[in-house]
């Protein structure tokens, strides 16, 4: 069975960059979910949408924190404990999985 990182990162590996105020996301994943891979298109379209509703906000030198609300972003609220947009672009990806412990290097 797939882990649930090795999911998100699959799913939001498609993401494209929605603004260049952003230059990164982390996504924090909730570790007791339960898998439904039928899902996976329409949770990389909560993010995206997330993502675009929040790029009015002024992003502070340790990033945006994000939690998401189960009625406005219920796929997000299932699968993620919480999302961080970051002023200075990302290593890797433009959206990082965040491992189990929180910590990636940016």
């Amino acid at each position: 069975m797939q882990s649930v990182e090795a999911f998100l990162e699959d799913t939001f590996g498609s993401v494209q960059p929605t603004s260049d105020a952003i230059g990164g996301v982390t996504v924090d994943p909730n570790e007791a979910v339960q898998i439904n891979e039928a899902e996976a298109k329409d949770l990389a379209g909560e993010l995206t949408r997330c993502i675009r509703d929040s790029t009015g906000a002024s992003i502070p030198a340790q990033g945006y924190y994000i939690e998401p609300s189960e009625k406005s972003y219920p796929l997000l609220k299932k699968y993620l404990q919480s999302i961080t947009l970051h002023r200075d672009a990302a290593i890797s990806s433009w959206v990082q999985v965040l491992p189990p412990g929180g910590a990636i290097g940016r």
